[in-house]
């Protein structure tokens, strides 16, 4: 948002972005992001120039640090500007820098995606550059014991949560949010959700398909099926080496903890999940845009609540029997495993531990949706 408010052509949006870039956040120092910022912020006052003006000539300079410039371009890559400031990479930066991005974001791949289905500018913009970035679990060789499930004396606890310790080897990567109705539109050119309607609803035309949404809301009324079948299709689209896939739970509930063992990821009281959450008691009835609370300690958002989310596992009441070592579900079933809680949830449901077998894989809710995860191939 400072980003994008400092090349506001609105002096007051301007004059307001630069207070926020002097405030004194907790721990704003460190985030690369605001230092690339206020460097550029500090050569266009320097220079009397505009924002944008000292943002190209502070990434043509070659001294400049190659990371500072990844994370400053990909807060850009929704905006009208990115060609503009792009081309003026140094040739032996390019690579580094759009690798460096590609590292946590598939921005890149679908800005290109959008234009070759003929989605405009404009339409593109309508992103919120979180719903399309993602995080990377990494292990070292002999692997990360992790502690899943809760403990016999944890409050509303199920029947169906046993505690167990297990071992990730594998890498993953997990989206940053839960799938928009803007990138499921990109990719399916369709959007089924019940709350496309409203309050920031848009009509965005995708190869040449007229489609309602509310863009950066969570994609619902999505099935098992479908939410799979985007994935085989992100897949193909992307063409980058990673296999995306509906989350395993175990994997789900790894990141959702962001190496807690509480109630919820931040504590076992209630009274804080309002930061983190949309649920029955802040909802208002609705899904709301996704990364507009607070993120977990791994940088995801709403791992609790917005919309419950389907997992690829097939439902088993005892997970104790399950593999110890980068755990899958069960091979068959009837019904999918889904995690998180959504708007409609109680405190309870949004717990770490919480498992639901909700459905079989063509049904359907306005509190369902995905994430996804993705694999090297």
């Amino acid at each position: 948002q400072v980003v994008m408010n400092l090349g506001s052509s609105h002096e007051a949006t301007r004059e307001f972005a630069r207070a926020l870039l002097k405030s004194k956040s907790e721990g704003a120092e460190t985030i690369p992001m605001l230092r690339a910022v206020a460097e550029i912020e500090g050569l266009s006052v320097s220079r009397k120039t505009s924002h944008l003006e000292a943002a190209e000539e502070w990434i043509a300079d070659a001294k400049t640090d190659p990371k500072l410039k990844a994370e400053y371009l990909r807060a850009q890559i929704v905006s009208k500007d990115f060609e503009r400031l792009e081309a003026r990479l140094p040739k032996q930066q390019k690579e580094s820098v759009f690798k460096q991005i590609k590292e946590h974001s598939a921005g890149l791949e679908l800005r290109e995606i959008a234009k070759q289905k003929g989605v405009s500018i404009a339409d593109f913009a309508k992103f919120t550059p979180e719903s399309f970035e993602h995080e990377w679990s990494r292990f070292p060789k002999e692997g990360k014991k992790a502690t899943l499930g809760s403990p016999d004396t944890e409050t509303n606890r199920s029947g169906n949560e046993a505690q167990r310790e297990v071992t990730f080897k594998k890498p993953f990567l997990t989206g940053k949010t839960q799938v928009t109705q803007m990138l499921y539109a990109l990719v399916m050119e369709e959007n089924p959700s019940r709350f496309k309607d409203g309050p920031g609803s848009v009509e965005v035309t995708i190869n040449g398909k007229k489609i309602q949404m509310r863009p950066n809301h969570p994609v619902e009324f999505v099935t098992h099926d479908e939410a799979t079948e985007f994935c085989r299709r992100y897949s193909g689209l992307m063409k980058n080496g990673i296999k995306y896939q509906l989350p395993s739970e175990a994997h789900t509930e790894y990141v959702s903890r962001a190496g807690t063992t509480t109630q919820y990821p931040f504590s076992d009281s209630e009274s804080n999940l309002p930061q983190h959450a949309w649920y029955s008691a802040n909802a208002n009835g609705s899904t709301h845009p996704v990364a507009e609370l607070k993120p977990n300690a791994l940088g995801l958002y709403d791992t609790q609540g917005n919309v419950w989310e389907w997992q690829r596992d097939w439902y088993t009441g005892d997970t104790s029997k399950l593999p110890k070592e980068d755990p899958e579900g069960a091979s068959s079933g009837s019904l999918r495993v889904i995690r998180g809680g959504s708007w409609l949830s109680v405190a309870q449901y949004l717990r770490s531990a919480y498992r639901f077998n909700y459905g079989a894989p063509g049904y359907r809710h306005d509190s369902l949706g995905f994430r996804l995860e993705g694999t090297p191939e």
